[in-house]
């Protein structure tokens, strides 16, 4: 049988990623920084209106979008979220699927 290799997920990276990514690590904030604050405000925006072209810099954008998206690093730290917002706690127990990843056997 002829061995094959199926690629599990090929990159659809343009400069334009490249660019935003350089221009965030040079930024000197690779956290929650103001670009992650301005994606935090489009999102909600976009959540709220269904539009991606609304100015989310000005003052009333600002006031009206800030708090309603919060981006996060992990989805083990959305579930840890979750479950603080459900008021879930010590001693409370939960159910869950084993976590699993992609591993390339060697």
């Amino acid at each position: 049988m002829e061995k094959r290799t199926i690629q599990f997920s090929p990159p659809d990276i343009t400069e334009l990623e490249v660019d935003e990514v350089a221009e965030a690590l040079c930024s000197g904030w690779i956290t929650t920084g103001p670009r992650t604050k301005m994606l935090e405000r489009r999102l909600a925006t976009y959540f709220e209106t269904g539009k991606t072209d609304i100015d989310c810099t000005t003052k009333e954008a600002i006031a009206k979008y800030s708090q309603k998206v919060v981006c996060l690093n992990s989805a083990t730290t959305a579930e840890e979220l979750n479950l603080r917002i459900l008021g879930v706690g010590p001693g409370d127990e939960v159910i869950t699927v084993i976590i699993g990843t992609t591993k390339k056997k060697p």
